[in-house]
């Protein structure tokens, strides 16, 4: 059985957790550059770890995102169908990923596309 309720508050508690992790990461970029930075080498390992840093925040940013989306479709009642199709997504599918937004064969026809598209790209 697929309890919405379940659903809701696994979602709910893991954006809490991403949205303190975001808050974290925005402290790190207000501290970023208050430091001596004394040589060179530290400030190119810095600068390593501000890279690393921000590809977090970027993925944490995107995760909230994708879950404020899934609450919202469990608010409209939309949860579990496809975005594209409308069909159900499929319980193991929404067990697994509890954000997706796409049936799997949509979803493999969209990553068909990319790799077509990608594919096009590199002919040029």
């Amino acid at each position: 059985m697929f309890d919405l309720r379940t659903v809701r508050n696994d979602l709910e508690r893991r954006l809490k957790q991403l949205q303190e992790r975001a808050h974290e990461l925005e402290e790190h970029w207000h501290s970023v550059g208050k430091e001596d930075r004394a040589d060179w080498e530290e400030t190119a390992q810095m600068r390593e770890g501000d890279g690393v840093a921000n590809a977090l925040e970027d993925h944490v940013l995107e995760e909230i995102e994708s879950i404020q989306r899934a609450l919202a479709r469990l608010d409209s009642g939309h949860y579990g169908n496809c975005i594209e199709c409308d069909d159900a997504i499929g319980i193991n599918r929404m067990r697994a990923i509890p954000t997706a937004t796409l049936c799997l064969r949509c979803a493999q026809l969209q990553a068909e596309g990319r790799k077509r598209g990608q594919a096009l790209l590199s002919h040029d």
